[in-house]
């Protein structure tokens, strides 16, 4: 009996995993970023860094994975755990010990055909960075 009720509870485990990453997928570029750090002056080598870097988000049900790309640094992932989803849009944070990460995307352009609006941000005790995003759906 054991046995049987491990099956269930591990088979539903990998069944919801495997409809959870049937998610849309994004591609998306930095239309603006902004920095406002707490000291001195952001340089314009690190903003213009920052406006080319290239992000790929995969939604879950549960969770956006965000894999940001960049020709200064390695590709890097971020998972936000959906707080809120709406008619409007979804807002998500990021679990971080340094800083509060969040992730807010519009649900109202995707109904339309439009470019799809989404935002990150990033807030530490150094500063605040944030990327307005430009996505297409690609799925």
């Amino acid at each position: 009996m054991k046995f049987i009720v491990f099956g269930i509870l591990t088979g539903s485990l990998f069944t919801s995993s495997a409809m959870a990453a049937d998610g849309d997928i994004l591609k998306c570029s930095v239309s603006n970023f902004v920095s406002t750090p707490h000291h001195g002056k952001v340089e314009q080598h690190f903003i213009e860094m920052n406006k080319q870097k290239t992000f790929d988000i995969f939604e879950t049900k549960d969770e956006f994975i965000v894999v940001g790309k960049s020709k200064e640094i390695e590709p890097f992932t971020n998972k936000y755990k959906i707080l809120r989803d709406g008619t409007l849009g979804a807002f998500a944070i990021a679990d971080s010990s340094i800083s509060l990460n969040s992730f807010a995307i519009s649900r109202s352009s995707a109904k339309n055909d439009k470019p799809i609006n989404a935002n990150m941000s990033l807030q530490s005790s150094y500063g605040i960075n944030s990327w307005f995003l430009t996505c297409v759906k690609i799925n």
